[in-house]
């Protein structure tokens, strides 16, 4: 059963941004509006996050010398290779240090999605480092990839039907592994290590049944991940959250 006053925070908090990002349309600048929604995307995850992670910007780099797209917003774990910062919260990022990345839209569109398709194609070809012997244990962390929109020019159909239409490798491998449009819907990947399956992976949807759920399930997921790979435990915020959990 959720907890009545976490959950009325949250969704506070959940409404606070979606006002503020209103609020950036009157902005005539592009990037600055962009950037609004970003930093109060970031500010709603980060006030979350366990002490040992952290949220900022920039491009993700690997061992092998290969580099990200610059990257709206990621997650970044501190007590493993540190970023290099340009500013209070831009820089650059080790691959091993990241949890999630996102790319972050004022309104999803077929021309957005393959924006970002082709920018997460490069972050999934990108590596962790390998263990140094057979006794060391694999390092389970790489940035799971996020696409975020306000809101979507779809006047039928949903987000996820046109994303599998215009990337190819969605069966064996999703570019992007988390879809949320506000007011739409949530949709995540998950693979068969995951769930177990004897398929590759499935893709759930979580509907917008009022009340941002489909934001409060995003956070819940977020924070149960990083939670996971920090503690290898299975707490689930989603139970202070919502009734079917």
């Amino acid at each position: 059963m959720p907890n009545d006053f976490y959950k009325k925070i949250l969704n506070d908090r959940i409404e606070d941004f979606l006002s503020q990002s209103k609020s950036a349309d009157l902005m005539n600048h592009l990037g600055l509006r962009g950037e609004m929604r970003e930093s109060g995307l970031g500010k709603l995850i980060e006030d979350l996050l366990p002490i040992d992670w952290g949220v900022g910007s920039g491009k993700i780099i690997d061992s092998n010398n290969c580099q990200s797209s610059e990257t709206d917003l990621l997650i970044y774990y501190k007590k493993v290779l540190p970023p290099i910062f340009f500013r209070r919260d831009k820089g650059i990022f080790p691959i091993e240090s990241c949890g999630f990345a996102f790319e972050v839209k004022t309104k999803s569109s077929a021309r957005e999605v393959k924006s970002t398709i082709s920018k997460f194609d490069k972050l999934k070809r990108m590596e962790i480092i390998k263990p140094w012997s057979e006794d060391t244990p694999e390092y389970k962390i790489k940035p799971i990839r996020v696409y975020f929109a306000i809101d979507s020019d779809l006047k039928k159909g949903d987000e996820l039907n046109r994303y599998l239409e215009l990337d190819s490798n969605h069966r064996d491998e999703p570019t992007i592994q988390i879809i949320c449009v506000v007011g739409r819907g949530l949709w995540v990947y998950y693979n068969k290590e995951n769930l177990g399956l004897s398929v590759k992976g499935i893709w759930r949807h979580y509907a917008n049944e009022g009340n941002n759920e489909e934001l409060l399930i995003l956070l819940s997921i977020i924070i149960n991940q990083l939670t996971s790979i920090v503690t290898f435990g299975s707490l689930d915020m989603k139970k202070y959250l919502l009734e079917a959990f």
